[in-house]
């Protein structure tokens, strides 16, 4: 059974926005259309519904309490949170402090994922995939081409 709601907001044409419960949205929808699970059985319920909670959340509310469930859930990456971390900054005008104290870590933290976006694409996806960390991303970086 589904243990915590997903949560909604009301957009301003009325219509809802899916803010939290991304995966559990995604199993309801599984249930609903049916499945075979790993034992071979089929299972099929059109009646399921979903709990939802609806929250009255403007833009940066609902942005930001997505990147706290997603730090709970430790449901991104290093690349991941970089990215995330961008659009504060260029989107919602945080500093880096205040980034860190929403990702509980120092602003140097910050920082580094920071320069993360300046990898190439190759470097980038080896440390999304936790191939390569991102101490070892930052001298990289800092070497020299030869």
């Amino acid at each position: 059974g589904q243990q915590q709601p997903v949560v909604c907001r009301k957009l301003s044409d009325k219509s809802l926005q899916l803010v939290l419960g991304f995966t559990r949205t995604g199993a309801g929808r599984l249930i609903r259309e049916g499945f075979t699970g790993t034992d071979g059985v089929y299972r099929k319920n059109e009646d399921f519904l979903l709990d939802v909670v609806l929250k009255n959340y403007n833009d940066t509310e609902a942005f930001v309490a997505n990147i706290v469930e997603n730090l709970e859930r430790k449901a991104t990456t290093p690349i991941d949170d970089a990215i995330i971390q961008r659009r504060l900054r260029d989107d919602k005008g945080w500093d880096d402090a205040k980034i860190a104290g929403l990702y509980k870590c120092s602003p140097s933290k910050i920082v580094q994922y920071r320069r993360l976006l300046e990898l190439n694409d190759e470097h980038r996806a080896l440390v999304h995939t936790g191939k390569l960390g991102v101490a070892a991303a930052i001298v990289l970086l800092d070497a020299k081409p030869e």
